[in-house]
């Protein structure tokens, strides 16, 4: 235990001194601001060219597309900026071997790989709570017809529930190869398919990457879906799943 928690302290350290997190928390924080307020102003533009936003938009809210659209640009670009700061942990430190300092000094492989497990997808949790309740208080702000707050909850759970499923599914890969930049770009396009082609072929229901429809507005309304909570319970218990094989994997990875 005492080993993990040192761990713990040296990957937050580690994650935290470097300027890739910010960036990736910048990403976040403007599009948190720039969505609402780009989806307030557009009506307005749109009506001064003589033209109906609302009648494009097929009658959904303002509000309510304010918040798909931050989901989407999560889930592409706030995606690769939260992979693209994980290299370091997710195989990067083996490339430059400085995953042998630690297990030299008497680390344990498996507490080595618990320790990141704790730390990059617990935040990539965080910052996916933390960035929808904060554009959905910018668009509160914004807007008079109010997006339901039980729909909310449960849209700011799914986000963040499937930025740390792929923040450890980062974890596995990057680390069971040691190639964080290949993982990386693997992964985005992985993602970015897997959302395209699942709906077309009807398996976007039921598993975690059915959980980019319901936040961008591609599918039915949360609310007492049977495949909403299994999708979200499955994403995160595969998490843990996903720290048991990087562990294993790495117990018989040959580092030097």
């Amino acid at each position: 235990m005492s080993q993990l928690k040192a761990g713990i302290r040296k990957d937050g350290t580690e994650l935290f001194k470097t300027y890739r997190i910010y960036i990736f928390a910048l990403g976040f924080v403007l599009f948190a601001v720039l969505d609402p307020v780009m989806m307030y102003v557009l009506p307005k533009m749109m009506k001064a060219i003589g033209m109906d936003l609302s009648t494009m938009l097929g009658g959904m809210d303002a509000q309510a597309i304010g918040l798909s659209a931050y989901a989407g640009d999560c889930l592409q670009m706030g995606m690769l900026a939260m992979l693209l700061s994980m290299m370091k942990a997710a195989g990067g430190d083996q490339k430059d071997h400085s995953c042998v300092i630690p297990l030299c000094a008497g680390y344990r492989r498996s507490t080595y790989i618990y320790s990141k497990f704790c730390v990059y997808p617990l935040t990539a949790f965080g910052f996916g709570i933390i960035g929808y309740w904060l554009v959905y208080g910018v668009s509160y702000l914004l807007y008079p017809v109010k997006f339901p707050l039980s729909q909310a909850l449960l849209l700011s759970l799914a986000l963040a529930v499937f930025m740390a499923f792929a923040a450890s599914l980062m974890l596995l890969i990057g680390c069971s190869t040691g190639r964080a930049g290949v993982s990386a770009v693997i992964l985005f396009f992985a993602f970015t398919i897997l959302n395209m082609i699942l709906p077309l072929i009807r398996c976007d229901r039921f598993n975690p990457f059915a959980l980019p429809g319901f936040l961008t507005g591609t599918m039915e309304q949360v609310e007492n879906l049977p495949s909403f909570w299994v999708s979200v319970g499955a994403a995160a218990l595969l998490c843990p799943v996903f720290a048991l094989i990087a562990a294993r994997l790495f117990q018989r990875k040959k580092l030097v």
